[in-house]
């Protein structure tokens, strides 16, 4: 992760270096995106970038985590303490119009979850952009426990088991849909979009909360 001399830099700053990693990053992929290229378009020495940052990986991760909490921020948050048993999935369906919503202006946050999906391996810590990934996982773990509490949640399978299934359709989800970004008309992308939440509720849901249509 970034040094605390990173933390402690100005947030404008930060917000330099990390606005040119992301372009650079998105527009070449992980492994192409050069340092030196991001060195330049932000402004800095290649001293200052080594002195913040222990390698590319680092910077890759720091970045992705900065172009995340700006997305979370733009589409109003996602508050698991906001989710109840009669929200519970409308709530999850709202978020994702939401996100669709700032994911249509603002294209580099596509190129730059294309660089992710591109190298993510989601049972390596070792992987470019394995903290985005056990964030993911955090975050999935919270919002599953939460449905568990209110019944929206099955519980005869392990909670680690269902992790790693709805990370799974996850990750499927999000190939499918960047591969086909910029094909597909706004309309195709919001049923996609509803597609994915159904799916991920048939597949969590107590059999008997599972309404299958005919």
């Amino acid at each position: 992760m970034a040094t605390s001399r990173f933390d402690n830099l100005d947030p404008d700053k930060q917000g330099q270096i990390l606005d040119a990693a992301a372009e650079e990053f998105g527009e070449k992929g992980y492994e192409a995106a050069s340092i030196n290229q991001i060195i330049q378009k932000a402004g800095i020495s290649k001293g200052s970038m080594y002195y913040y940052f222990e390698d590319k990986r680092d910077l890759f991760d720091t970045t992705l985590r900065y172009a995340t909490e700006r997305m979370l921020a733009m589409t109003g948050g996602f508050d698991v303490d906001a989710i109840t048993a009669e929200n519970f999935w409308e709530y999850l369906q709202d978020y994702s119009r939401r996100s669709l919503d700032q994911l249509r202006n603002n294209e580099l946050y596509i190129r730059l979850a294309k660089s992710f999906h591109q190298v993510m391996e989601p049972n390596d810590p070792e992987a470019p952009g394995a903290e985005t990934m056990e964030w993911g996982k955090q975050v999935m773990r919270e919002l599953l426990e939460r449905g568990r509490e209110f019944g929206r949640v099955r519980t005869d399978l392990s909670i680690d088991f269902l992790i790693q299934l709805a990370i799974a359709v996850d990750s499927v989800f999000d190939h499918w849909l960047l591969e086909r970004w910029g094909e597909c008309s706004e309309e195709e992308l919001q049923e996609l979009m509803e597609q994915h939440i159904d799916a991920m509720k048939r597949l969590l849901s107590p059999a008997s909360n599972v309404e299958v249509t005919q």
